[in-house]
Order: structure tokens, then C-alpha cells, then sequence
């Protein structure tokens, strides 16, 4: 240790630094000023603690699991109870955000698709009916069985068809010529 001019240094002119407690490695300092904790980095600090990450050109904070058998997660506490969580289960091509305190996947992301857990809303005014899966816009109709409603008109460039779950025998079809 060396203090000069007010300041406490701790130096290796050659090599890294490493701090022990309880005859264990806690931090490592090399030579290239990456610093490598053992266990736990956490804020005690009273009100707004941040984690910050700051580069001249990019900055990233990065989660590295071990394994697919391993999750990654980003967790949201609110008085240390986990409300939300951005995470990997499994494998490497999915992404999820859960609701913790309801055990769902409420948005996941695969190589290819988007699903949503419940409803898509975009600006819906009113109460929603219980059947409807997405509404855009205002909502039309409460007791509707529809899966969808729009508040509005749908644009479609070339053909819009519509049919029930049956297949094309009951189709609608409207073609822009």
C-alpha cells in the first residue's frame, strides 16, 4: 500500500492484484484492469443504487450461463419479492419476460415467432370482452365472442380473406384490383 499526495494506492508494477478473505481469492485486478469478483457484487447504498456502464463507443452488460441446462435472468424485485423477470430457460433461441408473482411467460421470442400469454391492446378504450385476444383501437362490442376487434378500418395491400376454423369452405375473400 502507498499513499501519496492523499491518495491510497494498492500497486503491482508487473502483475495482478489479488485481495484474499478468509484465505480465499474475493477479487482479482489484472493486467489489463479487468477486475474478477468471487461471489456477489451488490449496492447497500439508500436510495437510487444504479449499475452503470459507460463507454466511449459501446456499452453492454452481459449475462454468460454456464449451459442450455442453466438459466439467464434478469430480475425485478420490488422489497426483495421477484415481480418480473427477462430470462433464458433452456435454449438458446428463446427469450422470455415473466410475471413472477403469476408464474407466466407473458412474452416470449423464438428464432422465428413472438407469443403472447394473454390480450394485445394497442390505445383500447373501454372494458374489454373476455374472448377478445387483440383490440386495436376502441373496443366495439363487451359481450362479442370476436377474437379480434378494431376500432377502425383494415388496409391490405393485395387480398384480405377471412373464414372460420374450418378451413377455405367458408372463406371470404377481398382482392385490390
Amino acid at each position: 500500500l502507498r499513499n501519496t499526495g492523499g491518495a491510497l494506492q494498492l500497486q503491482s508494477d508487473a502483475s495482478q492484484v489479488i485481495l484474499r478473505s478468509n484465505n480465499t481469492t474475493a477479487l482479482t485486478l489484472d493486467t489489463s484492469q479487468n477486475a474478477i469478483f468471487a461471489g456477489t457484487i451488490k449496492s447497500a447504498m439508500t436510495g437510487n443504487a444504479k449499475l452503470i456502464a459507460d463507454g466511449s463507443t459501446h456499452a453492454n452488460v452481459e449475462i454468460d450461463r454456464g449451459n442450455t441446462s442453466s438459466h439467464n435472468n434478469l430480475l425485478f424485485r420490488t422489497a426483495g419479492t421477484a415481480k418480473w423477470r427477462i430470462w433464458q430457460n433452456g435454449a438458446d433461441n428463446i427469450l422470455a419476460v415473466r410475471n413472477e408473482a403469476a408464474s407466466t411467460n407473458v412474452l416470449t421470442f423464438t428464432d422465428s415467432n413472438s407469443a403472447f400469454a394473454g390480450r394485445i391492446s394497442a390505445a383500447a378504450t373501454g372494458t374489454a370482452p373476455s374472448s377478445a385476444k387483440l383490440h386495436v383501437g376502441a373496443i366495439n362490442n363487451t359481450s362479442s365472442s370476436a377474437i379480434a376487434q378494431f376500432g377502425g378500418f383494415i388496409r391490405a395491400v393485395s387480398y384480405l380473406i377471412l373464414h372460420d376454423g374450418a378451413g377455405s369452405a367458408n372463406t371470404v375473400q377481398m382482392r385490390n384490383t
